[in-house]
């Protein structure tokens, strides 16, 4: 029988991992002693959220500000340049939603989206050490 346990924690910049309920971890930990386990690290929704917070809120007004844009019409411009698809049977255009993205390629898109605005519009993006993201909107008004 299969169990998954999920244990919450923060790495820091020196790549050490702080678990939020240690000692239930440690309790865990003693449960399995001569067993095979799998412990999985994967980046939490929590920091999702946050990318996309930073990429609605930041980067997409930050970019459309500079190139004189409305925040849809950059979103969409940085969307078809980055995730676009091939066409469709019919020929139609297609291009993935940021939703569908995983928390890796998220990431990676939005670096790429900055790196392409940056340079085509001659501006700077903050960055999110320069912007508190708990109060910066997602802007779900302009999806």
């Amino acid at each position: 029988m299969s169990q998954t346990v999920v244990w919450r924690g923060f790495v820091d910049d020196a790549g050490h991992i702080a678990l939020l309920e240690k000692a239930n971890f440690r309790e865990w930990v003693q449960r399995y002693r001569g067993r095979h386990v799998s412990l999985t690290v994967r980046l939490s929704r929590l920091q999702a959220r946050h990318a996309i917070r930073y990429y609605r809120g930041v980067v997409i007004p930050d970019l459309a500000a500079a190139a004189d844009y409305d925040v849809r019409a950059m979103h969409n411009a940085a969307a078809w340049k980055f995730l676009s698809l091939p066409a469709g049977k019919f020929g139609e255009p297609r291009r993935r939603s940021t939703g569908e993205l995983s928390t890796t390629e998220l990431r990676e898109y939005i670096d790429a989206v900055v790196a392409w605005g940056e340079a085509e519009f001659s501006c700077h993006v903050r960055r999110p050490t320069d912007v508190e993201l708990a109060t910066v909107t997602d802007r779900p008004d302009w999806q």
